[in-house]
């Protein structure tokens, strides 16, 4: 852990020296992956730095860290799945708010976005207490968002999609075996 987490550390500290502060902004994304022990002490000692949060304002570097927990000598986990997704209220006028929420089970960490599309309108559901969601953690993502005013009245879908951490679908298996994107639907009744 600590080979593996000094290298990170090191190309990171090598990255910032290398950019001269006159420069235009430049953005660094990164992916870590690994268990909880190795990554919870890469992760704090970003934070602890200042490191791929909120950047101060007129920083030329922007820093986006993306962690993947992975569970190296553990049984297999159950594959992801969105066990259920809904829209509250059930019906709503053409311009009004409605709570998107899907809810999630990933014990193997293989989702890192979902997203929400309604009608022409895509965007992301947050499971981190924000932007409508409730509780952070607890596997229930959300969103409030308004209905767009293009709508038509009647019966809408609502298209729930789960991606991975380089932005691809997560796959399972699909009822024949082959591989298909993760997704759900919910409904939602747009009115005159």
């Amino acid at each position: 852990m600590v080979r593996r987490g000094g290298w990170v550390l090191v190309t990171l500290i090598a990255l910032f020296s290398a950019i001269p502060a006159a420069r235009a902004e430049v953005t660094v994304s990164i992916t870590i992956s690994g268990t909880v022990e190795e990554l919870v002490p890469i992760l704090q000692k970003l934070q602890e730095l200042g490191l791929g949060g909120a950047t101060v304002s007129g920083d030329p570097l922007k820093l986006n860290v993306h962690s993947v927990m992975t569970n190296e000598g553990a049984a297999a986990a159950a594959p992801p799945a969105i066990e259920s997704a809904a829209v509250e209220p059930v019906s709503a006028k053409a311009g009004e708010a409605v709570l998107v929420t899907a809810k999630i089970a990933d014990a193997g960490h293989a989702i890192d976005t979902v997203a929400a599309t309604v009608g022409e309108t895509k965007v992301d559901l947050f499971d981190n207490g924000m932007e409508g969601d409730a509780t952070a953690g607890d596997g229930i993502w959300s969103r409030k968002l308004t209905l767009s005013p293009a709508l038509a009245a009647g019966e809408v879908a609502v298209a729930i999609n789960a991606y991975n951490a380089n932005g691809e679908p997560v796959l399972i298996a699909g009822a024949d075996g082959q591989q298909t994107p993760l997704t759900a639907q919910a409904k939602v009744t747009v009115t005159p």
